[in-house]
């Protein structure tokens, strides 16, 4: 099939966003100009503006041996003079079921022996949202010691910015046999990200404020293992159940700017960030705590350079060995919180008219921040201060303690997700109405060694890569329990 469609629209616009508003401190004579989406075109104005697209689905099967399916989608952006982009996004895919080839002598009880290959393309097209100006009404600020009040962005639009693109490769089997009864599969991944889109903070010198910039590609890639079983399959009692097993190895292949650019708080409670060819977003980056300082312990030296360095009573690695003391050039890599495996485990168990299903999900090789952890030794409320103040140490107040891997975390779990149990009524209420009644759990165990309130809490942070590596209060998932009363007429 084919299928096209267009839009036009004409957008007008006056770049007033603030003009005479009720801003305590200011007048309404003092006009505040900020730009707007449309501000490469002036500061008042319209523009024409048309979006088509074009897509080509081609599939094709041949005695449900072979099947092809092809994809174009043809994408066009034009808005007034500035703006005239084409891109085409373009998929394939080839499966093979060899186990309909009379030449290979297949056993008759393989249902089904597949070998696939895809290939695609996709991109987040357009971007117009990023484009715009976003300000703060309200704001603060001291000059010359007295404190006004006014407006200023906080995000700068990028009139310039490209869509991220995705090209992603996949390989893989999978084998049906005992009248469906064993399903196994295999598949093998490859993802290139190009024109990385990160939200990057705006130095004060130049008037602070965040803007999205795209600094770079990236490639993934990993395995994806499932196995599906129904050991019993009977009229009054079933049982099926699906295990899933993935990997992910992900790293940037490519910055933009040829550097690594960085990605660090002031706040003593959020770690620092790099993006580094080679090495994969999320990686926590600080100083590596050793413990206690031991004289004897930590007097080893690597050609000739101490290993460790003192620091208020604590040793750390030390990795510029250029520099005496601790400076910001010994922080390392302490942490990732990019999994290297997930795994679940679906089990759905029917015996006449009750059905149970469970669902248990598993993370291994993450890392995490307890900055709720650090918080409490810093406000003097972890049992644990009371050994170190009569231990007379005093890395408490040390900066340095709480940007260490003494606050990063084992962040791995295993999560009984879901737990139901439903009774379908079999009788009709009122004639026509059939009735099911469901008792479900919610998070009702989990197994880790984190220290901290949840294993799989996220915060809000202004990259994504981060969203998973800090715990900082973080309201964890609740046990849940639910009754559910579903009537179909």
């Amino acid at each position: 099939f084919v299928r096209y469609r267009n839009y036009r629209d004409n957008v007008y616009w006056k770049v007033d966003s603030v003009l005479n508003v009720d801003l305590e401190g200011l007048q309404p004579e003092d006009n505040i100009y900020l730009r707007g989406s449309q501000a490469i075109y002036g500061e008042q104005g319209s523009v024409n503006r048309s979006t088509s697209s074009a897509i080509v689905n081609i599939n094709y099967s041949y005695k449900k041996k072979y099947s092809l399916s092809l994809i174009a989608n043809l994408d066009h952006l034009k808005e007034g003079a500035y703006v005239d982009r084409t891109e085409l996004f373009s998929s394939l895919a080839l499966d093979w079921d060899i186990s309909k080839e009379s030449f290979l002598h297949i056993p008759s009880w393989v249902d089904a022996l597949h070998l696939y290959a895809n290939w695609g393309q996709a991109g987040n097209y357009p971007l117009n949202s990023l484009s715009n100006d976003l300000y703060s009404t309200r704001s603060t600020y001291t000059a010359n010691d007295t404190i006004v009040n006014g407006a200023y962005i906080k995000n700068l639009a990028n009139h310039h910015i490209a869509e991220e693109k995705v090209i992603e490769q996949n390989y893989g089997t999978s084998i049906a046999v005992l009248k469906d009864r064993v399903e196994i599969s295999a598949d093998y991944y490859i993802k290139h990200n190009s024109n990385l889109l990160i939200l990057r903070d705006i130095p004060k010198y130049y008037g602070g404020g965040v803007f999205y910039q795209n600094v770079g590609e990236m490639k993934n890639s990993g395995v994806e293992l499932g196995l599906e079983l129904t050991p019993i399959d009977r009229t009054s009692f079933s049982w099926i159940t699906r295990m899933g097993y993935s990997t992910n190895n992900q790293y940037i292949t490519k910055l933009y700017e040829g550097q690594s650019i960085s990605f660090n708080n002031t706040d003593l409670l959020y770690p620092d960030f790099y993006a580094r060819e080679n090495e994969p977003l999320g990686a926590i980056t600080g100083y590596n705590y050793q413990g206690v300082w031991n004289d004897k312990v930590h007097s080893d030296k690597v050609n000739g350079f101490h290993k460790y360095i003192e620091n208020n009573g604590l040793a750390y690695l030390k990795a510029d060995t250029t520099t005496y003391g601790l400076t910001e050039n010994d922080k390392m890599v302490i942490g990732n919180s990019i999994p290297k495996f997930t795994c679940n485990w679906i089990n759905t168990i029917r015996y006449k008219n009750f059905t149970c299903e469970m669902l248990w999900y598993a993370v291994a090789g993450v890392d995490k921040y307890n900055a709720t952890k650090a918080a409490t030794y810093m406000a003097g409320t972890n049992k644990a201060v009371r050994e170190i103040v009569l231990d007379t140490l005093s890395y408490l107040t040390d900066k340095a303690f709480y940007e260490s891997s003494f606050f990063v975390e084992n962040a791995s779990f295993i999560r009984l997700k879901t737990l139901s149990f439903t009774y379908s009524q079999p009788k009709k209420i009122l004639g026509n109405i059939s009735a099911e009644y469901t008792l479900s759990f919610e998070n009702l165990i989990t197994i880790t060694h984190y220290t901290g309130y949840d294993p799989e809490a996220t915060i809000y942070t202004s990259n994504n890569f981060s969203d998973n590596a800090i715990d900082r209060g973080s309201y964890p998932n609740p046990m849940g329990v639910y009754f559910t009363i579903n009537l179909s007429f």
